[in-house]
């Protein structure tokens, strides 16, 4: 609900969708353990990994893309340390 108080508008709230889903993954991944735990983690990760073939196949920015993200969590700094590389 915080999130659909910050933006009221659809195009701000589609400008910040990448936000509302890292937030999402953050609060359900801390609140659950076990299996659950594990698979949400899976989720979130394999998406990021998408985003940042999306984001090399497109040419887009992947620091842009990943902005919401903790750069210091060890799979966002993997794909930020590949945005420069050659191949998609």
């Amino acid at each position: 609900y915080d999130f659909l108080e910050k933006y009221e508008t659809d195009e701000e709230r589609l400008a910040h969708h990448a936000e509302l889903i890292h937030l999402f993954f953050q609060r359900v991944i801390a609140s659950e353990t076990g299996f659950l735990r594990d698979y949400l983690e899976f989720e979130r990760d394999w998406r990021l990994v998408m985003v940042a073939y999306r984001a090399k196949a497109l040419g887009r920015d992947l620091v842009h893309e990943l902005q919401w993200e903790d750069p210091t969590d060890l799979i966002v700094s993997q794909l930020l340390a590949q945005k420069d590389a050659e191949e998609v």
